[in-house]
């Protein structure tokens, strides 16, 4: 017969209190030269007597086998006694001590080696916008765990595409959380080449058969794609995890960490849109002094664009300005310009060839150009001798991206 005494108590500091005694069970193997292995059966520890084997009659030693049931458990590092009763064998009580070492380690890696951001649209530049995606990864442990993250300083840059120059991205515009286990982890950090925790001070538990899971965020927020990822190509940036025994858990001296490498990849594809405001443009040219000085209008709407490679805009006109009866005003009279405080547009006078109005200008978001109209006081003496009427003519706008 045997029993045992009460659940195992942990008797290092740093481990989790009692163990209860279902998490282990024994046999009896050899009893004197007789073999029990492949007859008896495992008895989980209880603190009843049982009973261990019988019709035996043997004189010698007794070989007992102990099995550790790990499904469904959560061990915490530590050693676990009790203490247990036999009748009939000597001594009468042993001492059962289990140890559970303190260890982490890693059970999955990054798969494929790069997490993907793609930029989707221009959508995901403009306010709600953003682009994220989630990591999973697991590990084995024995201890309450924390998790941070680091990163190199820059993201690499390679296209295929024309480019002006290589952007300089830093590692601060990517952000990463830890969103599982729920109530774990900070609020969001940005990355650096500094460990940056991810997970609360108390860390994360163990967990059943001491497999942790663990999934991340990794996060650009608009405002950040459109300083710094505008540029169509491909933004790499290595990044590392780290999984850290939590500071005051057992055992007293140091656990290897570990860690799970790969690197974050930010996909800018090609995109434009090129948006031209449908206003006709009025000149009023009904007073001395219109003639003396030139009259200019402004365009009520700007021209807005967008896109992720180098872009030209060109304009050209239909003809002269013609008038329903025939007579005509050359076309060259009207001057295309930036408007009022516009930068990086050039003044041009109308022509039927297309001219370049905006020249391998940078790629943008949604970059307003405010233009205007413009009959300088040069040349107001074309209109001189001019059949009243109203003078019409079409404009076209082309924008390009080689």
């Amino acid at each position: 017969m045997f029993r045992a005494g009460s659940n195992f108590a942990a008797s290092t500091i740093g481990s989790t209190g009692n163990v209860d005694l279902s998490r282990l069970s024994i046999k009896p193997n050899i009893v004197g030269t007789v073999n029990l292995s492949a007859t008896s059966e495992y008895k989980i520890l209880k603190t009843s007597e049982q009973q261990l084997f019988s019709g035996v009659s043997a004189v010698g030693p007794v070989t007992l086998d102990y099995k550790v049931v790990m499904a469904e458990n959560a061990w915490n590092a530590g050693s676990y006694t009790t203490s247990l009763f036999l009748t009939n064998v000597a001594p009468p009580s042993i001492s059962l001590n289990v140890i559970v070492p303190a260890f982490i380690t890693i059970n999955s890696t990054f798969a494929p080696a790069s997490l993907i951001l793609r930029i989707t649209g221009l959508d995901n530049y403009r306010t709600g916008g953003g682009i994220s995606t989630n990591n999973t990864f697991d590990y084995y442990t024995t201890l309450p765990t924390t998790v941070s993250i680091k990163s190199d300083s820059n993201f690499s840059f390679t296209t295929t595409t024309p480019k002006i120059t290589d952007p300089s991205v830093i590692s601060e515009q990517l952000s990463a959380s830890l969103t599982s286990p729920s109530g774990k982890g900070l609020s969001p950090v940005t990355l650096s080449p500094t460990d940056k925790p991810l997970s609360i001070a108390a860390g994360i538990d163990i967990t059943s058969n001491n497999l942790s899971s663990i999934t991340t965020a990794l996060a650009i927020s608009a405002a950040s794609l459109r300083n710094s990822f505008i540029q169509a190509g491909t933004y790499t940036l290595p990044i590392t995890y780290t999984i850290s025994k939590l500071g005051n858990a057992y055992a007293a001296g140091p656990v290897a960490s570990g860690t799970i490498t790969g690197a974050v990849k930010v996909e800018v594809p090609r995109l434009s849109e090129f948006v031209v405001p449908l206003n006709d443009i009025n000149f009023n040219i009904n007073t001395i002094t219109a003639y003396k000085g030139g009259i200019t209008v402004a365009m009520p709407d700007p021209i807005i664009i967008s896109s992720t490679v180098p872009y030209n805009v060109s304009v050209k006109a239909s003809g002269d300005f013609i008038l329903s009866s025939g007579n005509t005003i050359p076309i060259g009279t009207v001057t295309i310009e930036g408007g009022m405080g516009q930068t990086g547009v050039s003044s041009l006078p109308l022509s039927i060839t297309p001219q370049t109005i905006v020249a391998s200008a940078s790629p943008v978001i949604d970059r307003k150009i405010f233009l205007q109209y413009k009959i300088p006081a040069s040349l107001t003496s074309n209109l001189l001798g001019k059949r009243a009427g109203i003078y019409q003519n079409s404009i076209t706008f082309t924008f390009t991206a080689p």
